[in-house]
């Protein structure tokens, strides 16, 4: 069994180009280990101090202050949408009631 899963495992690294490490114990306790490019390398680097945390850290402020700017310029388009909606309305209610000017002109954006 170790053998296929440790041909699977190599076969992952190639395919995906990753760093791949397989500790597996037997029931009678014997330890067998894979990697590549080596078990050691891939677990000393797994547990190392270097583990890119700080850059994962960076990306996700990032992410989080693009959404909030999302949000804010949502915010703003809402209530940008409300305004037209009603200066539409009243320039409907304006053309539809005559506004008692007969034939004239007006300019009806006089009110905006």
């Amino acid at each position: 069994m170790e053998t296929r899963l440790f041909k699977k495992a190599g076969e992952l690294s190639v395919l995906c180009g990753v760093d791949v490490a397989v500790i597996a114990m037997s029931p009678a306790r014997k330890v067998f280990a894979f990697g590549s490019p080596s078990a050691d390398a891939v677990v000393s680097r797994f547990l190392g101090r270097n583990s890119g945390l700080g850059e994962l850290e960076r990306y996700m402020a990032a992410l989080e202050e693009l959404k909030c700017k999302v949000m804010r310029r949502a915010d703003e388009l809402a209530v940008a949408t409300v305004a037209v909606e009603m200066k539409t309305d009243l320039l409907e209610n304006f053309l539809d009631s005559g506004s008692g000017t007969g034939d004239a002109m007006v300019d009806p954006f006089l009110w905006f």
